[in-house]
C-alpha cells in the first residue's frame, strides 16, 4: 500500500476518534512524546490560548478541556500535501474556524508533531 494511502487512512481513523472525543484511543496513532503547537484563537465562537504542548497526555488533556467548552469537531477537510510531513486543511464549521494542520509522521507512520495555523478564508 502506498505511503500516501496509509497516511490518508490514519488521518481518517484519527478524525473519527477525535470527533467522538475518544482521545485515549489516539495513543495508537500518536507517539507518547508528540508535540502540539497551536496559535492563539480569538474568534466570536471560540477563544483559546496559544499552546506548545509536549507529550500525548498533555495534548489529550488540552483537547478534553477544549471539547468541554466548544463543539470541537472537524466537519470537513482537504489534503494539501501527503507525506512524512502532511498538510490538512480542517474546517470546524460550528466554530467558524479553519486550521491548516501540519502533521509530522515518523518511520512507523505515527504522529510526532502537529502544528496548527489559523486560516482566514
Amino acid at each position: 500500500m502506498p505511503f500516501e494511502t496509509t497516511l490518508t487512512k490514519i488521518f481518517e481513523l484519527g478524525l473519527n476518534t477525535f470527533n467522538d472525543a475518544e482521545y485515549e484511543k489516539l495513543s495508537e496513532l500518536i507517539e507518547p512524546y508528540a508535540e502540539l503547537i497551536s496559535p492563539e484563537i480569538d474568534l466570536p465562537k471560540i477563544k483559546a490560548p496559544a499552546v506548545h504542548l509536549k507529550g500525548f497526555e498533555a495534548i489529550i488533556a488540552y483537547w478534553t478541556e477544549t471539547n468541554k467548552q466548544y463543539e470541537n469537531r472537524i466537519t470537513k477537510y482537504t489534503y494539501t500535501q501527503l507525506g512524512k510531513t502532511s498538510l490538512v486543511r480542517s474546517y470546524y464549521e460550528h466554530l467558524d474556524l479553519v486550521l491548516d494542520i501540519e502533521i509530522t509522521f515518523n518511520e512507523y507512520a505515527k504522529i510526532t508533531k502537529m502544528i496548527n495555523r489559523h486560516v482566514t478564508v
